[in-house]
């Protein structure tokens, strides 16, 4: 439907490319060029909500960024990627409004995105849970064949990932499924919740649009909607806006310790009164254990204990397994016992390569990708 009409337009010749469209493109490719080759400002810190887009594989990486924590730097590949991200986007989005003008409902040819705010109440789903608000961009929307609007995502992929989604579009128990179900699928069906609960359109499917950005090949996949899978994902949304307010609450406590009053990375200045009354009583026991307080660097280490303790990190991380020594090289260079995490086994697990919190997760922890396969390894479990 997507993949189909864009090829058959290029191979038709094409037509003529409207200067504003082209515009557009343009301008994007350069504001990510910018934001990820640019000057890296890595100490920024930020308090970044769950989104539709977030890691929905791993509940601790959204509390972690909702943390105002200093963020650890991308590396270099993570930062091609991103770009390569943007650049299909931009060049799907453009392809598609020539091919199909008349299905194409946002982007505008200005480029602006559909913005959607909802709160959702797990109520209504049958879920345990107070309400909730998510915000969201959908890359594109179009008209589907029943009329209503349905959400597009495009991604660019390596011919692994690719091969991956293209056999996942023919065969619906295929272990993409499984590996997508807390990533790209994820987000997509957050995006048609959000039509629906948004009074938009029913939106019963979603679109996955793949490039291969080894063999320019394009692909979909029809992502139908699924109440069970719905139903999940509220849960999971539930228990993540559960768990960041006790986890802020002790990020004050922490500062609060330091003498500081204000958080100075946090939107707003922190209310005193909100603090649950036995904050006075951690305090006191931290002020008997000795512990001392000394700035942000210690403050972040302190939340970031509380959050390995109480968050559990995503299942696919359970699969750690110890080499013998001196059989395999360690992530510093050395040879002996390591980590080791094997996406072919937990096919989410590539996910931590990208997580801006890793080390924070894993101390000691270090991302090496094996030419042998999807494998990733550490010093310390």
């Amino acid at each position: 439907m997507i993949a189909d009409r864009i090829d058959a337009y290029l191979e038709s010749g094409g037509a003529e490319l409207p200067e504003a469209i082209l515009e557009t493109a343009t301008k994007i490719c350069g504001a990510s060029m910018l934001r990820n080759f640019g000057v890296q400002e890595d100490t920024i810190r930020k308090e970044r909500m769950p989104r539709p887009s977030g890691s929905w594989a791993c509940p601790r990486q959204m509390v972690f960024d909702s943390l105002s924590l200093e963020v650890e730097p991308y590396r270099a590949r993570a930062l091609r990627t991103f770009t390569h991200g943007d650049m299909t986007e931009a060049m799907g989005v453009l392809l598609f409004r020539q091919a199909a003008p008349e299905d194409i409902i946002t982007p505008d040819i200005d480029g602006e995105q559909l913005e959607l705010t909802v709160e959702f109440d797990p109520a209504d789903y049958g879920v345990e849970g107070d309400p909730f608000t998510l915000e969201g961009h959908i890359d594109m929307t179009i008209r589907g064949k029943d009329g209503q609007e349905e959400p597009v995502d495009w991604k660019s992929s390596s011919r692994y990932g690719f091969q991956n989604a293209k056999a996942g579009a023919g065969d619906p128990t295929h272990d993409w499924w499984t590996k997508e179900a807390g990533g790209y699928i994820a987000q997509l069906r957050w995006y048609m919740l959000m039509l629906r609960a948004s009074g938009r359109s029913e939106a019963n499917r979603g679109y996955l649009a793949f490039v291969c950005k080894d063999t320019g090949h394009t692909c979909e996949v029809m992502v139908p909607a699924d109440e069970e899978a719905e139903k999940t994902l509220i849960k999971k949304a539930a228990y993540v806006f559960q768990q960041i307010p006790d986890a802020q609450e002790k990020r004050a406590v922490i500062l609060e310790g330091t003498g500081t009053t204000h958080d100075p990375y946090r939107r707003m200045p922190r209310d005193p009164s909100k603090i649950k009354a036995g904050a006075a009583k951690v305090l006191e026991k931290f002020a008997k254990d000795g512990e001392q307080f000394e700035g942000d660097e210690t403050t972040d280490a302190r939340i970031s204990a509380w959050v390995r303790q109480h968050v559990p990190r995503a299942r696919f991380t359970e699969n750690l397994k110890v080499e013998k020594a001196g059989a395999t090289m360690r992530p510093d260079g050395t040879k002996g016992p390591c980590h080791e995490l094997s996406t072919k086994a937990h096919l989410e697990g590539f996910r931590c390569s990208y997580c801006a919190h890793t080390a924070r997760c894993w101390p000691g922890f270090q991302v090496v990708a094996l030419s042998s396969g999807p494998v990733w390894r550490t010093n310390k479990p």
